[in-house]
């Protein structure tokens, strides 16, 4: 394998990687980040339970987007691997 294709192989890792790795912070979310917080003024706790409950729907949708993305990359690799792409 030449060194641009082991460039794209780790590339296409660490994408998939830090991808799974968001995947997982959002799905397992149990509330907003504190930069969500920052940027809307307000805290978690002052939310009423129905914002809440779509905030956290959100962030799950956004986790599952992650994970989507994250296997398709994942996919890549094989082929590039192998010099099929």
């Amino acid at each position: 394998m030449t060194v641009r294709m082991t460039v794209a192989v780790a590339a296409y890792s660490a994408v998939g990687v830090v991808g799974m790795a968001m995947a997982l912070r959002h799905v397992a979310a149990r509330q907003f980040m504190s930069y969500h917080a920052t940027a809307s003024g307000c805290q978690w706790e002052s939310l009423s339970p129905g914002v809440q409950l779509v905030l956290l729907t959100l962030l799950k949708a956004a986790g599952a987007g992650f994970f989507a993305s994250s296997v398709a990359v994942l996919m890549l690799i094989p082929p590039t691997a192998g010099g099929s792409a």
